[in-house]
């Protein structure tokens, strides 16, 4: 932490030798440039700097589910209806509105990149892995010293748009149908995720709020219907319920420190 001085009353002499940064600190830095003028700095910057962790309530989102109105995309309470927005989703986790639509076609002169980043996925496919796991995916790029620049920022965005932005079926899998976005991204494109992923909540909600009333018309027994899988990111509707709700919230509300982010609370 760099600290501001008083001047030095006698005559300044010749400034002080500051060695280099090493590689690791330039790409750092480089990266955090890259991530503001992409929109998503303070997304990132919650995975890859917060050590934040709150546990999950799964009965408090099905509750929540179990008031969803999927004809008008609401929650209809008892008191009246509510829902989330993109602003929540600014907010809570960092996800704006402003950019590139996602599904925006991928330029004809960054196909190569997509083909690369696909290349990849292909290896492990063939490989004794027969996909291309996470773990495998960031091994891999953290250990080829000779990718270039543009795709190694690619496949840290696919990685983290599949992980934690966007995933999808199979889990813990890399998605294809993702790379076109994150070229873009790595390129960049600044790209609006907040629209895609409160599309991905209320198409969640939706589901949950159908095998819900399925569930009812069995009397309640689940074990007859096939199980539901989801993938949107429902944790943000637990921050955002202990933004409107606190009292819901076990223990008290953290004072949030300046650079912290919101699920610091």
């Amino acid at each position: 932490m760099a600290h501001v001085l008083p001047p030095l009353a006698r005559a300044p002499g010749p400034p002080p030798f500051r060695p280099p940064l090493p590689p690791s600190v330039v790409t750092a830095a480089e990266f955090r440039v890259a991530f503001r003028e992409l929109g998503i700095f303070d997304a990132v910057l919650e995975i890859l700097a917060s050590t934040y962790r709150f546990k999950r309530d799964a009965s408090a989102i099905i509750h929540l589910a179990s008031f969803w109105s999927p004809g008008t995309n609401t929650f209809t309470f008892p008191w009246g209806e509510a829902t989330i927005m993109l602003e929540d989703v600014a907010v809570l986790r960092g996800f704006h509105a402003d950019g590139s639509p996602v599904p925006a076609p991928l330029p004809p002169q960054w196909g190569s990149n997509e083909e690369a980043l696909n290349g990849v996925r292909l290896d492990f496919n063939r490989s004794a892995c027969k996909k291309a796991h996470h773990a495998a995916w960031l091994k891999h790029f953290l250990t080829d010293t000779d990718m270039e620049t543009v795709i190694e920022h690619a496949a840290f965005h696919a990685l983290w748009l599949t992980r934690f932005v966007l995933p999808g079926h199979p889990e813990s899998t890399m998605h294809q149908s993702l790379f076109p976005l994150v070229v873009r991204m790595a390129r960049g494109d600044r790209v609006a995720l907040g629209p895609a992923v409160l599309a991905s909540l209320y198409h969640d909600l939706r589901e949950m709020k159908t095998y819900l009333v399925a569930v009812g018309a069995f009397g309640g027994n689940g074990e007859l219907m096939s199980p539901l899988s989801v993938h949107a990111p429902l944790y943000i509707l637990q921050l955002q319920m202990w933004e409107r709700f606190p009292i819901l919230c076990d223990g008290k509300a953290n004072p949030i420190k300046d650079g912290e982010p919101r699920a610091a609370r």
